[in-house]
């Protein structure tokens, strides 16, 4: 026996057993639903035709709603029904409802009285009902629609099984075709000469995409041809109307929802448009102020970028507010609840996120530093070669990169080396301890001549010696230079160290801090005035 028709022989025998268990499922179906649900309704089907709320004399609704159930189950299996003998026959303070002579329920007043009707009128509508649902139930039990409904399933049962030789032969090609792609050489996508994607790795992903393609073909199909078949039979067509039901009634709410939110998306493709020509102009602007072009007295050329980028941050922001109301499920308990976790979540763990973009915009704004400059933030020492709403980063004079959180920045002091250094120039100094048999001309000229001979330092401003202090032992001189090139700070402190060090050797004065545990017999004085001391 060949596979394409196992699937449909199954099928055949699902039919055969509801068939046979049909009989046993509609009788419960009374004793189901009134032993369960109160008030007892009655069904023909699936179609709910009377509720039972009143009791019968000994009779409960349960037990009135359990031999109506039984008689209607009984008729709507019965082809030979004839529903114009349904009727309503009054008896005083009762009004039956009969089938000829056989008495299927009795209304009382308390029963039109439950359902807000007259006894009479209820008792009519009764009887339409019940002529509107037994007549098709009755018809479907006919031996022509059971032959109709037969033939109907052989033929579906053919083209369920033709269809299937028919895709089995096209996977197998189209399988057969990409195997025969394996073995290409070349590179599909590369960069920088490294291969991203082959074509082995391009067939490999096709042949998974093909294999979940023909597993959904072949489960849809399955699924429409049992779908079909059980609704040719009144024993199964409330497994059919189930089966259709998955299908239609996601897709029906799918569709609903789209042509629901059409107007809403007119809306949203209108902000978005004002919002992309918003930015147009903003850039637009931007960059006439970058090129002084457009000058603004409170706005200069530096902070443009930064004021353009948090103006596009805010304006996005409020377009996501604004656009989030209009958007599909944006009022459900699954928005308000993901919005409820995410607002914890930040409350909870962006603290320090928060406060580096505040200290971000403070930095930016009060013009602190800007790329390039020599800064000292607490102990780190480097030039600015980046910056963030959230960190900046330093390199080093050791060539190290160091991220600094925006907010240890705004908790430290600052010290900017090249904020003033192109205009009136940065000053370096440094101090030497000279004992006092040393003139104090003689060093001032010495140290002067050190700087005059250093590379890197402003001919145009001369530099200055500062006596800081007088000590025990020695003096101490601070020479003050001036330079304009703060980024190589490191560099011209170590040439003027070495012409210190030169200029002092070649002069024979000793740069030491003398100490004395006597007092010399002769005082410690340069020699020119031990000289004059001597004469008087």
């Amino acid at each position: 026996m060949k596979r394409p028709f196992i699937l449909p022989l199954a099928l055949w025998g699902v039919l055969g057993i509801a068939t046979a268990l049909s009989a046993q499922m509609d009788t419960s179906t009374a004793q189901r639903d009134t032993s369960e649900v109160r008030p007892a309704r009655v069904f023909v089907g699936r179609t709910a035709v009377f509720t039972y709320t009143q009791p019968l004399g000994p009779f409960s609704p349960q037990e009135r709603a359990q031999r109506l159930q039984a008689l209607l189950d009984r008729l709507a299996r019965d082809p030979a029904l004839d529903v114009t003998r349904l009727a309503a026959r009054d008896r005083g303070t009762e009004t039956d409802v009969v089938l000829g002579d056989l008495v299927l329920m009795t209304l009382t007043d308390a029963d039109a009285a439950a359902q807000g009707a007259p006894r009479q009128v209820l008792a009519a509508q009764v009887v339409e009902s019940l002529r509107d649902t037994l007549r098709p139930e009755a018809e479907r039990h006919t031996l022509r629609s059971l032959l109709i409904g037969a033939a109907l399933a052989l033929l579906f049962t053919l083209i369920f099984a033709l269809f299937l030789k028919v895709a089995k032969r096209g996977f197998v090609r189209l399988s057969t075709f990409l195997q025969s792609q394996r073995g290409r050489e070349g590179a599909l996508l590369s960069l920088r000469g490294v291969s991203l994607l082959s074509w082995d790795t391009l067939v490999d992903l096709g042949l998974a995409f093909f294999n979940l393609f023909r597993l959904g073909v072949y489960a849809l199909a399955t699924y429409a041809y049992a779908a079909a078949t059980f609704g040719l039979f009144p024993w199964t067509q409330t497994w059919a109307k189930t089966m259709v039901g998955y299908v239609l009634d996601p897709a029906a709410a799918v569709f609903w929802g789209i042509a629901n939110f059409l107007p809403n998306l007119f809306f949203i493709a209108v902000i978005a448009l004002v919002i992309h020509y918003a930015m147009r102009v903003l850039n637009y602007l931007s960059d006439l102020l970058e090129n002084r072009t457009l000058e603004l007295p409170y706005l200069p050329p530096d902070l443009v970028r930064p004021t353009r980028q948090i103006v596009k941050f805010l304006v996005c922001v409020l377009a996501v507010m604004v656009v989030t109301p209009y958007l599909p499920g944006a009022g459900s308990a699954a928005a308000r609840n993901l919005t409820l976790f995410f607002g914890v979540l930040i409350s909870l763990g962006s603290t320090s996120l928060v406060g580096n973009l505040l200290s971000g915009f403070v930095l930016t704004y009060m013009r602190a530093f800007r790329i390039g400059d020599r800064v000292q933030v607490s102990d780190t020492v480097g030039d600015v070669v980046g910056r963030s709403l959230l960190a900046v980063k330093v390199r080093t004079i050791k060539n190290e990169e160091i991220f600094i959180p925006n907010q240890a920045v705004l908790n430290n002091h600052i010290v900017n080396y090249s904020a003033v250094a192109g205009e009136q120039g940065l000053i370096l100094h440094t101090t030497v301890t000279i004992g006092y048999d040393a003139p104090w001309r003689k060093v001032h000229a010495m140290l002067l001549d050190a700087a005059d001979r250093t590379p890197g330092l402003l001919k145009s401003s001369p530099p200055f010696i500062l006596q800081k202090s007088l000590d025990d032992f020695y003096v101490s001189y601070e020479l003050n230079t001036y330079t304009d090139k703060p980024n190589d700070m490191a560099r011209i402190y170590s040439d003027l160290h070495q012409s210190i060090q030169d200029c002092f050797n070649e002069n024979g004065v000793q740069i030491m801090s003398p100490h004395y545990r006597a007092q010399p017999e002769t005082p410690v004085l340069p020699e020119e005035y031990l000289l004059s001391l001597k004469g008087k």
